[in-house]
């Protein structure tokens, strides 16, 4: 999967719609994202501020699903209240060359703002936040406290902190070559050596050194540079990003070079062309991949709203599938008792047998008898019938016969049961067998 790039973020945030004419409305469609309803004199549209651990983003899109009336997120209660009846008044980034924006709200255009929205688009560690004017924090997507983290606590009433300044020097098109260059190759020593060492204490011994590529060296020395951003300057340089710095010639510096610096005239400039790769499904706003698409909003809300809505899917499924195979086990043991209860009641005929041998041989049964020798009237062979000596020979016949209409009973009573049961097992059998290929 791929990550936001810096490039993305920035044109995101430096192309929304700003000139609103009536308050903002917040809808959270699911637990990881809040939607703002935008208008302006000539459309309208929707900001999606994600802060999904691996869709996180920020960009115009579709109107957002209201999702179950049962689901409330306290996070759009808490910014409904706190920005109705405002208006969006700006976007920016706080931070050069990392992937926060802020967006103002106040009463009307012109007006100081009342109320801050930051999205931090950081993969895992992503967030939203409310803040009052003064930066006090209203409301976030996810708390950070003491516990989780010594370097910022992000909880209702603290004041907002922005995110811990990244590493790296900030690009420039001023810089030579020569420079750049340096750069990179020491940044992808420093990178391979951090790796060897990392590998080694977890092994806890010693190991053989990693590789020094283009790839780490650029994403290190430089901020706001992305893995997937290198790929595609080297792709367009012809250059593998995987290569030693030392094993280029200088005219793969020189492509090289050339490529950074178009990409930063397109961050100038803004003249970016949103693509992706069928095949691979990355994207670009350089124009390397076939596949065009109308805007960078637009690819990048398709891109990150497949993924979360993938997951949203995986997440259903594994739970149907649970419950599925939970009500499969009920079912199963339903049929199996019913069909103990059928096959205990299956000795009724045999109950009634003792009972009228017993009433057949009550002249020949003394007083306070325990046992009746008599003959079987089925095969003529003798057996032998226990009786309970603290009842009359009757007393016990009758407690036969109305163990026999009891059992018989049951028969007519459990034999529909058990059908209903077998007739759900096998449909929950059926919707087991079909949920792989849903």
């Amino acid at each position: 999967m791929q990550s936001m790039p810096f490039v993305n973020f920035m044109h995101t945030a430096y192309t929304l719609p700003l000139s609103i004419l009536s308050g903002v409305q917040v809808v959270q469609p699911d637990k990881f994202t809040l939607t703002l309803r935008l208008r302006t004199p000539l459309s309208q549209g929707w900001l999606h501020l994600s802060w999904h651990p691996t869709a996180a983003r920020v960009c115009v899109g579709q109107p957002p699903h209201r999702g179950n009336v049962t689901e409330a997120f306290s996070f759009a209660e808490q910014a409904t209240a706190q920005l109705k009846g405002l208006v969006l008044l700006s976007a920016q980034l706080p931070v050069p060359w990392e992937r926060v924006v802020q967006l103002d709200f106040g009463t009307r255009p012109g007006d100081a703002p009342s109320r801050q929205l930051f999205c931090e688009v950081m993969a895992k560690y992503s967030n939203v936040v409310l803040t009052t004017a003064e930066g006090s924090i209203l409301q976030c997507g996810y708390q950070v406290g003491g516990a989780m983290s010594s370097l910022r606590q992000v909880q209702q009433g603290r004041p907002y902190q922005l995110p811990p300044a990244v590493n790296g020097i900030p690009p420039s098109a001023a810089e030579p070559l020569n420079t750049w260059q340096q750069n990179i190759t020491q940044a992808a020593s420093l990178a391979a050596a951090e790796r060897t060492a990392a590998v080694a204490k977890k092994q806890h011994s010693s190991s053989s050194s990693s590789q020094e590529t283009v790839l780490a060296g650029a994403t290190r020395a430089y901020m706001g540079v992305s893995p997937s951003l290198v790929e595609e300057l080297c792709k367009t340089a012809g250059v593998n990003p995987h290569s030693r710095p030392d094993s280029l010639r200088s005219q793969d510096w020189c492509e090289l070079h050339g490529a950074w610096l178009a990409w930063l005239d397109r961050l100038h400039s803004g003249n970016f062309t949103a693509c992706s790769c069928p095949s691979t499904g990355k994207f670009s706003v350089i124009g390397i991949y076939s596949q065009q698409h109308n805007s960078v909003h637009d690819m990048i809300d398709g891109y990150y709203g497949t993924i979360q809505a993938g997951e949203v899917y995986a997440n259903l499924h594994q739970r149907l599938s649970n419950a599925v195979k939970q009500a499969l086990k009920k079912a199963r043991g339903k049929v199996y008792s019913f069909q103990q209860q059928l096959a205990a009641a299956d000795g009724a005929a045999a109950v009634q047998k003792e009972a009228d041998i017993i009433v057949a041989n009550l002249y020949r049964i003394p007083p306070k008898a325990s046992q009746l020798e008599a003959e079987d009237w089925d095969t003529g062979a003798p057996i032998l019938l226990q009786l309970d000596s603290t009842k009359t020979p009757m007393e016990v016949a009758e407690g036969l016969y109305k163990k026999a209409r009891k059992l018989r009973r049951a028969v007519d009573a459990v034999q529909p049961l058990l059908e209903g049961a077998q007739q759900e097992l096998e449909y929950l059998e059926t919707v087991g067998h079909l949920l792989p290929y849903v």
